[in-house]
């Protein structure tokens, strides 16, 4: 860093950071955010796999949907159809009857 005394009222201070440290203090910092948004973008696949298995296993588990060969079915229409199933299996457990 360099500093200077003004001439003309000899009280002002003015510093001057070199072109070098100014490049690599912007660097580092760069880095720092590329390094957090990396680590945020992994964090957020890492839970879409999560969703998306779950989704698969609630899928597979329902009847109505699980022997339907389109696969793309929405996952609204699973928890509804999920919805549905435990309510028809609670009808059978509390009449013992088979539906």
């Amino acid at each position: 860093m360099v500093c200077k005394v003004s001439s003309s009222t000899n009280t002002t201070l003015r510093c001057r950071v070199p072109r070098i440290m100014a490049t690599s203090a912007k660097r580092a910092a760069a880095k720092k955010v590329l390094q957090k948004a990396t680590k945020s973008a992994i964090s957020r696949d890492r839970k879409r796999k999560i969703v998306l298995k779950e989704y698969e296993s609630l899928r597979s588990l329902i009847p109505s949907v699980s022997s339907k060969t389109n696969k793309s079915v929405s996952l609204l229409e699973v928890v509804n159809e999920a919805i549905d199933y435990i309510k028809q299996l609670e009808k059978q457990v509390l009449f013992g009857t088979n539906m």
